[in-house]
């Protein structure tokens, strides 16, 4: 009924009736309604009741954490963890969680160490792989990122995310060879993920076939909707071929789905631009700008298009505002 403050009274009630080691799913249900009413710490408090009754720590683990850091306390939420691997270091689920924390504060290199203790002590655990080689990935070391995925392979892990990472990781090394054949290894694995196909299209567009790209993306979109990105590698596809009204169509679909984005406009305005639309390409400009409030790289796309048209002083006035 959604009553969570009349749950807890009652599950509080039953408590008293209930021997300690029965009381875990009580625990774990009171602290499910604090999370519910945003109050963190009393949910934590008996997300801390529950964990020694729990026979999976990592659910309990992950509910604490995002309680804490809902509640802004991140220092508490890596003492809380920390507190676990000062107690029994082979704790493998308590190492990744504070890699977590690391993580989701955007702090990727102090979150490379737990990862990797984590998997020294379970090599098997594929979100401590997955986590860790995305680190490497953005902080640009890309062989680092290939030996932690192989690590995972060579324990038996292999899914379709970790071949099409390492299909991601090969073609940022521009080992084109490997990354084609762990995108199609990821598509075999799992036919209805989208990102082995995406892999391919994009090996294909830069090999110059946007015919065979174009098909491999809208395979990837049909199976992940949300991706915006295919859309716009669709559209560039389309471009390459100077199929200006398909690639016009694809752009036009991100504006829907995504009306606050500035690159739809931006995009759709070049195009207009490569036609000499440029009447055309100022319109979409103006009108994004109302969108997106005032994005910046829209401003200086129209003080380019108005200095196309030679209208200099109105491109000058337009280069102004984006200053």
């Amino acid at each position: 009924l959604g009553k969570s403050e009349e749950a807890i009274d009652n599950y509080l009630t039953a408590l008293p009736y209930f021997d300690e080691d029965e009381k875990f799913d009580l625990y774990n249900a009171i602290a499910f309604e604090y999370n519910n009413l945003r109050e963190f710490d009393l949910a934590v408090e008996f997300y801390k009741k529950a964990l020694p009754f729990a026979d999976d720590v990592d659910t309990i683990y992950h509910e604490i954490r995002c309680c804490f850091l809902s509640a802004q306390r991140k220092d508490d939420a890596l003492a809380f963890f920390q507190g676990l691997v000062d107690e029994n270091p082979h704790n493998s689920k308590a190492w990744s969680n504070i890699g977590d924390i690391y993580r989701m504060s955007f702090q990727y290199e102090e979150s490379i160490d737990p990862y990797e203790f984590a998997l020294s002590i379970d090599p098997e655990d594929l979100w401590a792989n997955m986590h860790l080689s995305d680190i490497y990935y953005d902080l640009g070391r890309y062989q680092e990122a290939v030996d932690t995925l192989n690590e995972a392979l060579r324990h038996g892990v292999e899914t379709s995310m970790i071949r099409a990472s390492l299909g991601d990781c090969h073609y940022r090394l521009n080992d084109i060879e490997s990354a084609a054949e762990n995108f199609q290894k990821a598509i075999d694995i799992n036919p209805i993920q989208g990102a082995g196909y995406a892999g391919m299209g994009y090996i294909f567009s830069d090999k110059g076939d946007s015919k065979k790209a174009i098909k491999y993306f809208k395979k990837a979109y049909e199976l992940e909707p949300w991706e915006i990105d295919y859309l716009y590698s669709i559209a560039a596809d389309y471009r390459k071929l100077n199929d200006f009204e398909h690639a016009m169509e694809y752009l036009k679909k991100i504006e829907e789905l995504s009306p606050s984005d500035p690159d739809s406009y931006f995009y759709m305005a070049d195009l207009y631009g490569e036609q000499d639309k440029v009447d055309e390409a100022i319109e979409t400009i103006q009108y994004g700008l109302d969108k997106t409030n005032n994005a910046p790289s829209l401003l200086y796309l129209l003080a380019y298009a108005y200095f196309l048209k030679g209208e200099h002083q109105q491109g000058l006035s337009v280069l102004d505002m984006g200053c």
